[in-house]
């Protein structure tokens, strides 16, 4: 989930790490959620940039 300052209590990494333990459905819904609104932040930080381009990636980060 994103705290008080927007910003993800958690890597993306850390939600699908936990999802993958996972046995309950409601508690896959709920991580699936969390997991959404974490890459939604990535998405709009890696639109917002100051040169108005993405940062470059690393040939194995998505």
């Amino acid at each position: 989930m994103l705290n008080s300052g927007s910003k993800p209590e958690r890597s993306w990494q850390d939600i699908v790490a936990d999802a993958g333990k996972e046995h309950s459905p409601e508690k896959l819904t709920e991580l699936s959620k969390e997991l959404e609104q974490v890459l939604d932040h990535r998405k709009k930080l890696l639109r917002t940039t100051e040169s108005g381009k993405p940062p470059a990636q690393k040939k194995n980060q998505l």
